[in-house]
Formats: C-alpha cells, sequence, structure tokens
C-alpha cells in the first residue's frame, strides 16, 4: 500500500489516472473517520463533550439538523442540510448507562473496509484493541450465488 499527497482540487483526476493504470491494483482516496468513544472511559469529559457525537443520528436521534458543505466536481461546494427522526435511533447513552460491555462479549463486525493484513503479522488474529480481526473473508468471490439474500455490500 502506498499513501500518496496530491495537489488540492486534483483528488478526482489523480484517481482516474492510477485507476487507469494497469500497474495499480486500485486507488481510492484516503479519508479519515472519527471513532466515537463510550462515556466515562477516561478520555477526558463524557461522549457528549466529544464533537461529533450530536452527528451520529443511529445512536442518539433528536431530530437534529446536519449542515454539510458538499463539494461536488460537476456542480461546485454546495450547503447540503438533512433532519433527523426523534427517536428513530439505538438508544446508546441509554444502553452505555447499563453497561459497557465486557471481554467475554463477541460481536461480528462485516466491514469491506477492514484489511487484516499487517507487516509481520498472519492475517488470522490480529489484535485490534482488545479485539481480533479473526477471519478475512472475500464473500464476493469466495461466495457465488445468484440469490439476492448472499449479496454483501
Amino acid at each position: 500500500v502506498h499513501v500518496l499527497q496530491v495537489p488540492v482540487g486534483t483528488v478526482e483526476a489523480q484517481l482516474a489516472r492510477f485507476n487507469q493504470n494497469p500497474n495499480v491494483l486500485y486507488a481510492e482516496p484516503d479519508i479519515n473517520h472519527i471513532v466515537q468513544y463510550v462515556p466515562n472511559e477516561g478520555l477526558g469529559g463524557s461522549i457528549y463533550a466529544s464533537d461529533y457525537f450530536s452527528e451520529q443520528w443511529a445512536l442518539n436521534n433528536t431530530g437534529q439538523v446536519h449542515s454539510t458543505v458538499v463539494n461536488d466536481p460537476l456542480f461546485g461546494p454546495y450547503l447540503d442540510e438533512a433532519s433527523g427522526l426523534p427517536g428513530a435511533d439505538i438508544n446508546a447513552p441509554e444502553a452505555w448507562d447499563m453497561t459497557k460491555g465486557s471481554s467475554a462479549v463477541k460481536i461480528a463486525i462485516l466491514d469491506s473496509g477492514i484489511d487484516c493484513r499487517m507487516a509481520g503479522d498472519s492475517v488470522s488474529s490480529i489484535e485490534f484493541g482488545n479485539g481480533k480481526c479473526v477471519e478475512q473473508q472475500k464473500f464476493v468471490t469466495d461466495y457465488q450465488s445468484d440469490t439476492l439474500e448472499d449479496v454483501v455490500g
């Protein structure tokens, strides 16, 4: 994996150029994601003080309005506003007040954006914090099926 810096405003053109190169498997923008944290983890303050908690509609939807500047390559930048539906969420703050889980709880994260491979490590049993990236599975190529129920996305 190579991470390259390109001049501001040229990302789309550079991606197209690299993706047309037969020597490049794929090219994509390096986008930063902000990870939210559980209250009382000792990270300083509660989750409500977090800059991005209010943007997580799925966690605690109060009907909040979000404004985002979208930089459309065809039409230029514009302001996009959307509002949530109050109560259409998983009540995360209430759940976090009851428990924060334990190492005995097993969860599955099915995400095409996780690469379990790390330099010097095998593919299986990679530590991510207290968890593990147990298996890297290629669902598209390993499980060919024509039924809609088998779509992984």
